[in-house]
């Protein structure tokens, strides 16, 4: 498969100028996978279970980016905000697993809050009490940072075939942009080792240790604390682009596929325009899409 198709969530958004706006997809994670070759498809959030069990066998992975939702806590004050990503996410990981079970694989990739919800909803934790949170909470961090490799971080499907000069940006260059006030601590880590492959640890300011790239040790999910489709600098650029050559390659081994080459077209994100919002370029969408508006695709 030359290109394949990945899911990309969109996130729960608010905006008071545009209350038909519900939800959004920031093009910087667009342009990360489709440099890497791939299509995108943007997923949907307050849908029902049949909508991601159909979606979920068309595409050939899903990315889960990074967002300012709340995960189980909520504040009063605030009822207009919603968290129905998380809910999404949920569906989508159980699916996905599923989908192993029956010989299918559907490659995963969490960015930020999407990394913290892949350790949330395949641990122990899964199934604790209603508010129990996989999360610590860190010093705000918003900076670029290099990784420290775990000793067996090349026992791995991501890094077994790291080139060493790539290895040597990541360990000694800032290319890894932190933009969170929470994180999964190493402490927190080892009580899911057996699930999860820590393959790379930061710190926060005031020295807590907390996974920045991990992999699960059964299915094909992967994950990173950090932003790796956010801008870095030039020297930089071969971390972003190994990372997002590696997961839209394991993607091109699941063989999903659209039913027909006109409901391909009419899903693709290029049907949706980007618009530009503060500082970043984004796509907004409403509570509902219609397809029938590209039927002619």
């Amino acid at each position: 498969m030359n290109k394949p198709l990945i899911g990309l969530l969109c996130i729960d958004r608010k905006d008071s100028m545009s209350p038909d706006i519900c939800s959004y997809i920031d093009e910087k994670n667009v342009k990360y996978l489709e440099d890497a070759g791939a299509g995108i498809v943007p997923i949907w959030i307050n849908r029902t279970a049949d909508y991601y069990e159909d979606i979920l066998s068309k595409v050939n992975g899903v990315l889960l980016p990074g967002g300012a939702v709340y995960v189980n806590e909520h504040d009063p004050a605030r009822l207009d905000l919603t968290n129905y990503c998380v809910t999404a996410t949920l569906n989508i990981i159980r699916i996905a697993e599923k989908l192993y079970e029956k010989g299918i694989n559907l490659p995963i990739w969490g960015t930020c809050l999407g990394f913290q919800l892949l350790v949330l909803y395949t641990t122990h934790l899964a199934d604790a009490p209603y508010g129990t949170d996989v999360r610590d909470k860190c010093e705000f961090m918003n900076c670029f940072l290099s990784v420290e490799f775990l000793p067996d971080f090349r026992d791995s499907r991501l890094f077994a075939d790291l080139p060493v000069e790539v290895e040597s940006i990541m360990k000694n260059k800032p290319f890894g942009h932190h933009r969170h006030r929470y994180c999964v601590s190493l402490k927190t880590a080892e009580s899911f080792n057996d699930v999860w492959h820590i393959l790379a640890k930061n710190e926060d300011a005031n020295g807590l240790e907390f996974a920045s790239i991990i992999e699960h040790r059964r299915y094909p999910f992967f994950g990173s604390q950090f932003h790796p489709e956010s801008e870095c600098s030039p020297e930089c650029n071969e971390v972003k682009e190994y990372l997002a050559s590696f997961f839209v390659d394991q993607c091109r081994s699941c063989g999903n596929r659209f039913e027909s080459d006109k409901d391909e077209r009419r899903h693709l994100i290029q049907n949706f325009p980007a618009t530009i919002s503060g500082k970043s370029t984004v796509r907004v969408f409403g509570d509902s899409v219609d397809y029938r508006k590209n039927e002619n695709l």
